[in-house]
């Protein structure tokens, strides 16, 4: 390109002060190597160039603004804006601390609180909080072991006792109650004032289960009774030992010959023979036993069996079911190829075996098969197999000095008598349930009363003999349908 007018190139707004002593643009010099020197007014940001945008929207600077213009306004902005002090904001658990320039190297320190029970602490990799496992009743109480937290104690009216026992580092809750208190309010509810006495057979307790020292367990105590006279009341029998506890409370009448009683063994004491005490209360008499219990060393391990010959009761829909196997030989047992209706549940409790659950109206059956395999520390095992049935239909009398008898969906009960009590089975049907009524009436009036599925959907007044017919219905097999042969009016 041509160079003899390279001169008229240079910007004709320059102060005159900025001229240089080389051309100010000569790309055709000999000398490439000159040193242009300007002062900052002379230097511009996108001189008279329209079709370049500023960038520099932050501070505000358009294109054709001088150099100086630009730094004496970055100048402001630092002394302005950049020194501003920082000031931290503490709260209830930082604390800041400001340092170096302006307090722009702050530092923060947790706060500690001067409290009584802090258990926090500075370490040097943190903060350290040390636990010892005690606890609080409450936010104003002094912290201490669970053990030494909750205590034996009685209810305000004296019926109830409960007595916390430590079972090898697992607090268990043992209650027993006071049957001087709570028998007349049993015999209001029974309506007998009437109360049995009998002897406690302490020669033919029956005990079930293996104790081996150092391993807690549980099993069971059969104690045979005799009871005479009319009435029922209820009996606590417990167990006094400082290895072993239980206590049971059974409601016995003239019909009852056994009292079961589990026992829990705490590990604790020496092999042998331990004798233990139970204490009766309740009866006409406060009686006592002494029976021996024998716990093993904790060496050997003496195979499984199931004690006597267990029988299981039948069930009843919408009743809990409820029965307990003992067994013997070393624990722990464990069960194996278990065969049961599927409402029914079968759990190894210690030194027993426990069967619950509850069937429904859907569960109605007969021999319907249970049988399980028992197992324990050696190869040899003990087999269990029984049938039961499920009912559906339940006829109870109370009503004195009558009999009852009838027929409904192919399930016939009577003559009964007052007291008895029938359970079976029907098939289901339509149409009325009548209920034959003889003998005398000894109170007047008494009613009979039909339950289904657990509620009164009948009452009837039963004045005479003869027969009485509640309403016609459909019931299905799964209906749990009661019948009731009461004393009294409808209520």
């Amino acid at each position: 390109m041509g160079c003899d007018n390279c001169n008229d190139n240079r910007p004709h707004n320059i102060p005159d002060d900025c001229e240089s002593s080389q051309p100010f643009c000569d790309p055709c010099a000999e000398d490439s190597s000159c040193v242009q020197k300007f002062d900052m007014e002379c230097i511009f940001y996108h001189f008279n160039n329209s079709n370049k945008a500023s960038k520099l929207t932050c501070l505000g600077i358009n294109n054709n603004t001088s150099l100086e213009a630009i730094i004496e306004k970055l100048d402001g902005y630092i002394c302005n804006s950049f020194n501003i002090p920082f000031s931290g904001q503490d709260s209830n658990t930082i604390a800041w601390t400001a340092g170096g320039p302006a307090g722009h190297e702050p530092s923060a320190d947790v706060k500690l609180s001067n409290d009584g029970g802090q258990i926090l602490e500075e370490r040097s990799n943190g903060l350290f909080a040390e636990t010892d496992g005690k606890v609080k009743v409450s936010s104003d109480d002094t912290a201490d072991y669970l053990a030494n937290q909750i205590g034996d104690g009685i209810s305000a009216s004296g019926d109830i006792t409960i007595t916390i026992v430590n079972d090898g580092g697992i607090l268990r809750p043992v209650p027993s109650l006071n049957l001087e208190i709570l028998a007349p309010l049993i015999c209001d509810m029974c309506g007998s004032t009437a109360s049995p006495s009998g002897g406690i057979n302490c020669a033919n307790i029956q005990e079930y289960g293996v104790f081996t020292l150092g391993t807690p367990s549980s099993g069971l105590l059969q104690i045979p009774i005799e009871v005479t006279g009319s009435g029922q009341v209820t009996v606590t029998a417990t167990v006094v030992n400082e290895s072993f506890y239980g206590s049971t409370t059974q409601t016995i009448n003239s019909s009852t010959t056994l009292i079961n009683l589990p026992i829990f063994y705490n590990g604790l004491g020496s092999d042998g023979t331990q004798t233990i005490t139970i204490e009766f209360s309740g009866t006409q008499n406060t009686l006592s036993c002494s029976f021996d219990v024998d716990v093993a060393s904790s060496e050997s391990c003496t195979p499984v069996s199931i004690a006597g010959s267990p029988s299981l009761p039948d069930g009843i829909a919408g009743v809990a079911y409820s029965y307990v196997i003992g067994l013997n030989g070393t624990a722990p047992f464990s069960l194996t190829d278990i065969i049961k209706p599927s409402w029914m549940t079968i759990n190894v409790v210690g030194g027993t075996i426990e069967f619950g659950g509850t069937p429904s109206g859907s569960d109605i059956g007969s021999d319907l098969p249970v049988s399980f395999t028992v197992n324990n520390c050696v190869s040899d095992t003990a087999d269990f197999s029984d049938t039961i049935d499920v009912n559906n239909t339940r006829v109870t009398s109370t009503m004195a000095g009558t009999t009852i008898s009838g027929t409904y969906g192919g399930f016939t009960f009577g003559p009964m008598s007052p007291g008895g009590e029938q359970i079976g089975q029907h098939a289901g049907f339509t149409g009325q349930i009548c209920v034959t009524v003889g003998g005398t009436i000894s109170v007047n009036p008494s009613n009979l009363t039909l339950h289904v599925n657990g509620v009164q959907v009948e009452c009837i007044p039963v004045t005479a003999t003869g027969v009485y017919c509640f309403s016609s219905a459909t019931y299905t097999t799964s209906d749990f349908i009661e019948i009731f042969a009461n004393v009294g009016s409808c209520s």
